[in-house]
Order: structure tokens, then C-alpha cells, then sequence
């Protein structure tokens, strides 16, 4: 297996991101040219662009994420959607087998604030609507991702998605490492509102069975400039 590698996801980007609340959750876009993820366990000679970031969490913090380590739950939990280059946009990566790439990044429960995710949290409340116009943040916004990229190891395995259809389309990546983050902090995620104006207490999927899946731990793949269940 080559290394997997990424590009752009966690640099100080000057092209900018914005943040909207879609009604189900708080999404990351990411402005002018998208982030690349290859290598891995990802097809040989394929690449994958990134289409946006977007969180998920619980009504408590015993209980957020969508993956579970050793059977230990993180209270948040983000999630990176790549579409493979070759396919012209989400819809129609999601017909296809080889679609979509997913790397997610569990966030543990510590009691100070985490400053390096103020440049997001703080402005979750200039969102609290579906109807809320985006939000532009700082440049440095995801400079924090350097500290999970940076320690080469991770779990993957086939999945699906895991909002709407569910289709089994998504090759899984999730990071060992997690990052920390207060309960006040994780707190703020649950004031956005849905589209009936009630609180976004649930934005996640239970974790399901392995079924057939095999799960892989890589350890000194991860290049840049395990999970109990799967959800």
C-alpha cells in the first residue's frame, strides 16, 4: 500500500472557507481550488477532491461521534467527503462504487476549551438557522487538522454513507488520533436549529454492525505537506 497523502486540507488558505447551517448540521466549504486525498487505500492512480466538511454530534457527550474506538465514543465527530476527480460532481460519484473517499476525525471530551477550535465554534452562532446567510472563517480555521494528519496511522474500510440513502459507495478512512474539545464547546453545536426551528440535538447515526466488513489499521502511511463499529 503507497502512502496516503493529502493536500490543502489543513493549511493556512488564503482562498478562505465559509460555514452554513443545512438544517441538519454545521457545513465547512471550502473556497477556490479543493483539497486532494490519494494514496492509501484509495484506487491506484485515483484521486479525490474535496466537496466539504460537515460535523456530527449527540444530545450528550457520552455519545456524538459516529465511530466508536474500542468501544469508546468521542461527543463530536467531523467528517471529510471527497468525490474521485472523474466524476463531475456528488450526484454522480454516488452512483458509482468507487465514488466517494470519507475521512473522519473524533474529537474527545477534555475539560479546558480548545483555542485552536475557536475560529469555528465562535461563529456557529452567526448560523443558528437553515435560512442563515454563510459564514465567512479566518484563513487559519482548519490549521488544527496539522495535529491529526501528522501522526500516521489510521483505520479504514468500505461503507456507505451515512445520511439519506446510506449507499454503500464511500471507502472509510478515520483517523487514530482524536482532537480535544471541551463540553461547552460542544455545546454550542446543539444551539443551531433545524428547519422547524428546534434544536439540532441528534446529528448522527448509530454505529452499526461490521457485518462482512474488514476493518485495516495503516500505521506510517499517512503523509501530508480502530473503529469498534462503522456507522
Amino acid at each position: 500500500m503507497t502512502a496516503l497523502r493529502t493536500e490543502g486540507h489543513s493549511i493556512d488558505r488564503t482562498e478562505g472557507f465559509t460555514m452554513v447551517n443545512t438544517g441538519t448540521t454545521a457545513q465547512i466549504n471550502f473556497d477556490g481550488s479543493a483539497p486532494l486525498l490519494y494514496g492509501g487505500p484509495l484506487p491506484l492512480g485515483s484521486q479525490y477532491d474535496l466537496v466539504q466538511a460537515h460535523f456530527h454530534w449527540g444530545s450528550s457527550d457520552a455519545q456524538g461521534s459516529e465511530h466508536a474506538q474500542f468501544g469508546n465514543y468521542g461527543p463530536l465527530e467531523i467528517h471529510f467527503v471527497h468525490k474521485k476527480t472523474t466524476y463531475a460532481d456528488l450526484t454522480a460519484a454516488i452512483a458509482e462504487p468507487d465514488g466517494l473517499a470519507v475521512f473522519g476525525v473524533i474529537f474527545a471530551l477534555q475539560n479546558a476549551d480548545n483555542p485552536k477550535l475557536d475560529k469555528i465554534v465562535n461563529k456557529l452562532s452567526s448560523i443558528p438557522n437553515p435560512d442563515s446567510s454563510p459564514v465567512t472563517l479566518d484563513s487559519d480555521a482548519m490549521v488544527w487538522l496539522d495535529d491529526v494528519l501528522s501522526t500516521f496511522r489510521y483505520y479504514n474500510y468500505p461503507g456507505s454513507l451515512t445520511t439519506h440513502d446510506c449507499n454503500e459507495v464511500v471507502t472509510w478512512i478515520v483517523m487514530h488520533k482524536t482532537i480535544g474539545i471541551s463540553a461547552a464547546q460542544v455545546q454550542k453545536f446543539r444551539t443551531l436549529k433545524n428547519a422547524d426551528g428546534a434544536d439540532i440535538l441528534e446529528a448522527r447515526r448509530a454505529v452499526q454492525n461490521l457485518n462482512d466488513r474488514v476493518i485495516t489499521c495503516a500505521r506510517g502511511c499517512l503523509a501530508t505537506p480502530a473503529p469498534e463499529g462503522v456507522p
